[in-house]
């Protein structure tokens, strides 16, 4: 069975915003609406969530100014609903970390036809990106193989559930990860955990890295302390590119 992508709108523009959820639920999509900002924060954090449509009323600049913010937090598609027809105010969307600017007046096809190119590119590139290996430290992690290679290039053995917990971590290094969302992200779906199963998989992980490469934050959770740099494809211009890191 097939499932929709998950779009998660957040409009100060209630019309407009009520009006695109309405088409894009017609054309097969999931879509969410965050009707504060609060809500939006808090569900930006769901693993389901493919992308991101944001938009505001005219003489609202704010949302532009947090567009950094949301950027350190996700690596999400974002789509800008912008209030003004200005070129200066597109281009610094863009340039803020905007993927896309539609202007006032874009019609319900332009929408959809900039969504599913935006879903085709994201789709690719992830495709890309998850096959290359990640490199922090000293070490190397190959997601194909799932192989894990210290400094002295031996091989160190992971279980699948250590795999899955540093593939987590090496997607969002410097960053408190909570305990809830590392059982969301790390536990089976047929197995239960809680807190403590977390905790024990940390220290087991841990045990096989260099001491203080996970650093525990008393009441909020974990954080991978390393940078981690992922591999080229042959044709990327440089052979390794940090995460988070925006290309020149």
């Amino acid at each position: 069975m097939h499932t929709p992508n998950t779009i998660l709108i957040f409009d100060t523009d209630t019309s407009r915003r009520d009006r695109l959820n309405r088409y894009l639920r017609l054309q097969g999509y999931r879509a969410l609406l965050a009707l504060s900002e609060s809500d939006f924060w808090r569900r930006l954090d769901q693993p389901d969530i493919q992308m991101l449509i944001m938009g505001a009323e005219q003489g609202d600049a704010s949302l532009v100014d947090r567009l950094p913010h949301i950027r350190l937090e996700t690596a999400l598609p974002l789509l800008l609903a912008g209030a003004s027809i200005d070129p200066t105010d597109r281009i610094m969307a863009l340039e803020l970390g905007a993927d896309d600017y539609l202007a006032p007046g874009s019609t319900e096809r332009e929408w959809l036809a900039r969504i599913r190119a935006l879903f085709r590119r994201c789709l690719l590139l992830e495709r890309k990106r998850q096959s290359a290996p990640l490199q922090f430290a000293g070490w190397r992690f190959d997601p194909e193989t799932a192989r894990l290679s210290a400094s002295d290039r031996r091989t160190v053995h992971l279980t699948a559930a250590e795999r899955r917990l540093l593939q987590v971590f090496l997607e969002a290094p410097r960053r408190i990860l909570s305990r809830e969302r590392l059982l969301r992200l790390c536990s089976h779906p047929d197995q239960e955990a809680g807190d403590r199963s977390i905790d024990t998989l940390v220290c087991r992980l841990r045990s096989k890295l260099d001491t203080g490469m996970i650093r525990t934050e008393r009441t909020a959770g974990y954080i991978f302390t390393a940078t981690v740099e992922r591999a080229s494809h042959p044709s990327d211009t440089s052979p390794w590119q940090a995460l988070g890191a925006p290309q020149a």
